[in-house]
C-alpha cells in the first residue's frame, strides 16, 4: 500500500505541564514506512528513556550534495497515521532496525516526534522544558548521520590518533611535532585529514542545541550510520586536529573542533564556574537552528538550571507566536540584567566575520544572535583587572522602560581622529603596511601621555591590548613583553621586504620621513627601527624571532583580521583602539556594571545614544578616569 493512503496522526494533547510523549521504534515496516508508537508520561516520574540529539537538516556535505535538507519530506508510521519527518531523522529510525537493535527496548524521546510541531504553545512549553529532559534522559544518543564513503578511514584515523600518548594542557597538544612524529606519513595524508575533517564538519557539532544536549546529559553514545564511535574518541581527534598543522592541510576550523570548548564548559557548568553565561553565548554564537528564535531558547535552556530564583531570567517565556526581533530584544534585556558586562557583544557586522546576513531592526545595544555574535572585545570586559566604571558599578544599573535601555553613565571624552591600523592581511603582517600612518598618528599625542607614560609607550600597549594575558601594569611584564613586540614588529617589516620588495620601499621612505618628526622618547617604540631602514644590512636574531612569532602572530594577526581595530585619539588626548565601527564624534561613555568603556553615537538628542562599541582606552582602565574626574553620573537612553 502506497504512503500516501495513510491519514495524517493526530496528536492528543498532553494532560500537564509536566509531561511529555516518548516513542518506541517497532521491530516491523508498514509499506516500507518505520513504525513507532507514542506514549504520554510525565517527565518526573518516568524511570528510563533515551533523549536523541541529532539536526533536522542535512548532516554533512555529502548529505547536502545528495539534495537532503531539513524539509520534512519522509513519513513515518505512527499508530493509526503517518507523520513527517526529514531525510535524516528518517535514516535514524531505518537504521536503527538494521544496525542498533539494542534500542527497540527503550524508550526515546525525539523532538519532531515527541513534539506536536503543529501546535505552537504545546511547542513553547516543551521547549522550556528540554533541558530537563535531556538531563533526566538515562543516555543521550547521538546521530551524526548516515555513514559515507570516507566515513570508514576516518574512524581508523581516529583509532590511531586516539593510539597516540600525546599529552595535552587545557585539551590541545603541547608538542604539535611529537604528533607528528608519531604519525608519520599519514600526517601528510590529506585523504586521511580530509575524512576526518568530513566527519568534524558535520552540522551536528554546529547546532544550537548541542550545547544543551552534550552538557546537560549524563552518559552519551555517538552513532554514524551503521558505526557506533566513542565521544572520547571524537574529542581526542578534535583536540589533536584543532591544534596540529600538517603540512599540507593546515589547521582543522571544523565546527567539530568546539567539542575542545564544549567539554571545557561542560566541566564549568558541573563545577557552577563563574563566567559560564558568557562562555555559553561565546561557544553557542556561530551556532545554527531551523528556527532563529531557538538560538536564544537554546541558551536560554542551558542557563536556567544554574539561575537564582530571582534572576530576571527565570522571566523568559518561550513563545513561537512573537517575532524573532522581540525575543532577542526580551531576552538582551534580562541578560543585561543578570549581567551588565555583557554589553560587549556587538550588533553583528557581517563584515566582520562573514555570516549569512539576516537583516533585523533591532536596537543597538540587542546583537542579532541569527547572524553570529561580534566577540571582538569581550576579552576586555571579563579582565579581572579591568574597573573602569569604578564607582559607577555599585550604582543602580538598568532603568526599565518598555521602549529603550535607561542606563546609569559617565561621559569621558569625544573621540577626534581616528586611524585604521588594519589594511588587509599580507605577507608581513598588517602592522608592516600600517607603521608609517600609526606612527605619524603617534605624533598627534604630547610627548608624554597624561599618566605619566612616554607616548610611544603607551601606543605599544594600546596596540598590545586584547592580544596579551599578562598584566601590563607590572614593571616585570612590560620589561619581558615590549622586546618581544618590538621584535615582532621589525621581523615583519623583514618578512614584508622578503616577499614584496616595492611595498617595502615605499614604507620605508613614509617611515624614513616620519622618523624626523619623532621624540627620541618615541624610538622606544621599538628599540631596533632605525636599524631596520638600513636593510638589509640587519637580521633580527632567529631565536628573538621565534619566541617573538610564537607569542605575537598567529593571534595578533587572526585576532586583528576578526575585528579590523582602529586606534582612536580622543579631544582630551585620550588614546584608544576599537573596531572600524569607531567614527570621528563619536563618544566615549563609562556605563555602571561595565568594566570597560563604552562607544556610543548621538542620534540628535543629548540623552539618546546608540551603542557602537566597546574600547581599550589607555590609562583609565582601572578606574582612574573616576579618581581623576570625580563621579559625576547621569542617566542616558540607548535606542
Amino acid at each position: 500500500m502506497a504512503s500516501e493512503a495513510f491519514t495524517s496522526y493526530q496528536y492528543q494533547s498532553l494532560t500537564s505541564s509536566k509531561a511529555i510523549r516518548v516513542l518506541k521504534i517497532l521491530d516491523q515496516e508498514l509499506s516500507d514506512l518505520p513504525c513507532c508508537t507514542l506514549t504520554e508520561v510525565e517527565l518526573d516520574t518516568q524511570e528510563s528513556y533515551i533523549a536523541l540529539s541529532y539536526t533536522w537538516g542535512s548532516p554533512g556535505k555529502e548529505a547536502t550534495d545528495r539534495g537532503v535538507t531539513s524539509e520534512r519530506c519522509m513519513q513515518i508510521f505512527c499508530e493509526t497515521g503517518t507523520i513527517p519527518v526529514t531525510q535524516n531523522l528518517f535514516d535514524f529510525l531505518r537504521d536503527v532496525r538494521q544496525f542498533h537493535r539494542h534500542l527497540l527496548k527503550e524508550y526515546i524521546w525525539i523532538d519532531a516526534l515527541c513534539i506536536d510541531q503543529d501546535n505552537l504553545d504545546e511547542r513553547a512549553v516543551q521547549v522550556e522544558m528540554m533541558g530537563d529532559v535531556y538531563a533526566q534522559a538515562k543516555s543521550v544518543v547521538i546521530w551524526l548521520g548516515r555513514a559515507e564513503e570516507t566515513t570508514c578511514l576516518a574512524l581508523d584515523f581516529m583509532t590511531i590518533i586516539e593510539s597516540a600518548k600525546i599529552p595535552l594542557i587545557d585539551a590541545r597538544v603541547e608538542n604539535p611535532q611529537s604528533l607528528k612524529t608519531f604519525l608519520g606519513p599519514l600526517a601528510d595524508s590529506n585523504d586521511h585529514w580530509n575524512a576526518l575533517k568530513l566527519i568534524l564538519d558535520r552540522s551536528w557539532f554546529s547546532r544550537t542545541w548541542v550545547l544543551q544536549e552534550f552538557c546537560l546529559a549524563t552518559h552519551f553514545s555517538l552513532l554514524c550510520g551503521q558505526f557506533e564511535v566513542s565521544i572520547d574518541k571524537i574529542i581526542k581527534a578534535a583536540s589533536l586536529a584543532v591544534s596540529f598543522p600538517t603540512s599540507r592541510a593546515g589547521k582543522m576550523n571544523s565546527p567539530g573542533a568546539k567539542m575542545v570548548d564544549i567539554l571545557a564548559l561542560r566541566k564549568g557548568m558541573k563545577e557552577r564556574s563563574p563566567g559560564n553565561l558568557f562562555n555559553i553565548l561565546l561557544y553557542s554564537s556561530n551556532s545554527t537552528a531551523t528556527d532563529p528564535k531557538d538560538l536564544v531558547y537554546g541558551v536560554l535552556g542551558m542557563i536556567k538550571r544554574g539561575l537564582s530564583d530571582a534572576s530576571p531570567l527565570r522571566n523568559l517565556e518561550v513563545s513561537y507566536r512573537v517575532s524573532t526581533a522581540e525575543t532577542y530584544t526580551r531576552f538582551t534585556r534580562l541578560l543585561l540584567s543578570e549581567d551588565p558586562r555583557l554589553l560587549c557583544f556587538q550588533n553583528h557586522d557581517p563584515r566582520l566575520q562573514g555570516y549569512a546576513n539576516i537583516r533585523l531592526e533591532l536596537p543597538s545595544w540587542v546583537p542579532n544572535y541569527a547572524n553570529g555574535l561580534n566577540l571582538a572585545h569581550g576579552d576586555f570586559a571579563f579582565k579581572p583587572s579591568n574597573d573602569a566604571a569604578k564607582s559607577l558599578l555599585s550604582s543602580p544599573w538598568i532603568v526599565r522602560r518598555p521602549d529603550g535601555l535607561v542606563l546609569n553613565a559617565q561621559k569621558v571624552d569625544v573621540i577626534e581622529d581616528r586611524v585604521v591600523i588594519y589594511k588587509g592581511m599580507c605577507e608581513g603582517s598588517w602592522i608592516a603596511r600600517a607603521l608609517p600612518d600609526i606612527l605619524e598618528f603617534l605624533c598627534a599625542f604630547k610627548p608624554t601621555y597624561f599618566d605619566g607614560q612616554p607616548r610611544s609607550q603607551a601606543l605599544w600597549l594600546t596596540l598590545a591590548s586584547g592580544v596579551i594575558k599578562a598584566d601590563l601594569s607590572t614593571i616585570s611584564a612590560l620589561e619581558m613583553y615590549h622586546p618581544i613586540f618590538a621584535l615582532w614588529v621589525g621581523e615583519c617589516l623583514l618578512t614584508l621586504a622578503a616577499n614584496d620588495l616595492s611595498t617595502y620601499f615605499r614604507i620605508l621612505t613614509d617611515l624614513q620621513r616620519t622618523i624626523g618628526t619623532l621624540a627620541e622618547s618615541d624610538m622606544d617604540f621599538f628599540p631596533n627601527l632605525t636599524m631596520l631602514l638600513e636593510f638589509p644590512k640587519v637580521r633580527t636574531p632567529q631565536k628573538d624571532v621565534i619566541l617573538a612569532r610564537e607569542k605575537f602572530r598567529n593571534i595578533v594577526e587572526e585576532r586583528t583580521s576578526t575585528i579590523r581595530p582602529v586606534l582612536f585619539r580622543t579631544r582630551e588626548g585620550l588614546l584608544g583602539k576599537g573596531t572600524e565601527n569607531v567614527r570621528k564624534g563619536d563618544e566615549v561613555w563609562l556605563i555602571a556594571g561595565m568594566p570597560t568603556p563604552v562607544v556610543l553615537r548621538k542620534t540628535g538628542s543629548e540623552k539618546h545614544l546608540k551603542k557602537i562599541d566597546i574600547a581599550y582606552v589607555h590609562g583609565i582602565m582601572r578606574g582612574e578616569f573616576v579618581d581623576l574626574k570625580g563621579l559625576c553620573a547621569e542617566e542616558i537612553e540607548l535606542i
